[in-house]
C-alpha cells in the first residue's frame, strides 16, 4: 500500500509503513530542469520507491474539450513519462479534473473523441519506458466529463484492442461513493483495474483518510473486487490530514488480511 502526497513527507510516509509514495506527476512536469536533476539524484537514495504518479495533467495541458491541443499534449506526455520513468515509475494514473472540459453540446463521439486521442499520446510516450496508463472515472462534484465507470471502460477497452495494451483503469474509492456506480460494471472490469485510490467522502475536508469505522466496508469493497480478478496495488490519495496515523491504522487493520481478502 502506498501514499500520494509531496516529496516533502517521504521521511512521514516511510516511517508510517507505507511500502511506496506516488507523486504529482504535473508537479514532475513543472520542475525545471535544474530542481528535477536534484531530485533525480536524491532519488536512488530513497528508503521506498515512487511507484506511481497522481494528478499528472497539469490544468493547462486539456485532455479534451476547447484547447486541446494534441502537438502541445504530446510535447507534454514526452517530459511527463521520461521524467517519471528516470525516477522509477511503474504507473501513472489520469484522473486530473481540472484538466477535462467539454464542448457543450451533448455530442457522445465528439466529447470522446479527443480524450482517445490524448490517451493514445501518452499511451504511446509510456510505452518507450515500460510504463502503464490507468483512466480514473471522476465525480459530477469535480468535471461534467468521463465520470460514469461503463462509458470509461468502454473507451479504455476499445483502445486495449485496438493495440494500446498499456492502458488500464484506476478506481478510486473516493469517487465510488460519490458517483452512482453500479458495483457490477466496477466488478466486471476487476482485472483491468490496474491501481486503486482509497479516500473516503467528508462534507468538510472533502477527501478524508479512512478511520477505524471505515475498515469493514474498506474489505468487503476490497474483498469483492479480489474475487472478481483485481490483482493490483493501492494507495491513499488524500489532500490534508493525518497521513503517519492513517498509515499505521490501514498498515495494521488492513495489510495484515490483504492476501486473504
Amino acid at each position: 500500500i502506498g501514499c500520494c502526497t509531496e516529496i516533502q513527507q517521504l521521511e512521514q510516509v516511510c516511517k508510517a509503513g507505507y511500502d511506496f509514495i506516488n507523486l504529482s506527476g504535473a508537479w514532475l512536469a513543472s520542475l525545471g530542469e535544474q530542481e528535477f536533476q536534484q531530485i533525480l539524484g536524491q532519488s536512488s537514495a530513497w528508503p521506498i520507491p515512487c511507484r506511481g504518479l497522481n494528478s499528472a495533467i497539469a490544468p493547462q495541458v486539456k485532455i479534451c474539450g476547447p484547447g486541446f491541443d494534441p502537438a502541445q499534449a504530446a510535447v507534454y506526455a514526452e517530459r511527463l513519462c521520461r521524467r517519471a520513468s528516470a525516477i522509477g515509475v511503474e504507473i501513472i494514473g489520469v484522473g486530473s479534473p481540472k484538466a477535462r472540459g467539454i464542448y457543450g453540446n451533448a455530442d457522445f463521439e465528439r466529447e470522446w473523441e479527443d480524450p482517445r486521442r490524448f490517451l493514445c499520446i501518452l499511451s504511446d510516450a509510456a510505452a518507450e519506458y515500460g510504463m502503464q496508463i490507468c483512466w480514473e472515472p471522476l465525480n459530477a462534484l469535480e468535471t461534467p466529463f468521463g465520470i460514469h465507470w461503463r462509458e470509461s471502460w468502454t473507451q479504455v477497452r476499445m483502445l486495449r484492442e485496438a493495440g494500446y495494451s498499456n492502458l488500464w483503469m484506476l478506481l478510486d474509492l473516493y469517487h465510488l461513493a460519490l458517483q452512482p456506480y453500479h458495483m457490477e460494471e466496477v466488478l466486471e472490469s476487476a482485472p483491468w483495474i490496474k491501481h486503486i485510490h482509497i479516500a473516503c467522502p467528508d462534507e468538510e475536508k472533502g477527501r478524508r483518510y479512512p478511520q477505524i469505522e471505515d475498515l469493514p466496508q474498506l474489505r468487503r469493497i476490497l474483498g469483492q473486487l479480489r474475487g472478481a480478478g483485481w490483482d493490483s496495488d493501492l494507495s491513499t490519495e488524500v489532500f490534508a490530514g493525518d497521513l503517519f496515523q492513517a498509515g499505521q491504522l490501514l498498515v495494521e487493520g488492513l495489510c495484515p488480511n490483504f492476501n486473504s481478502l
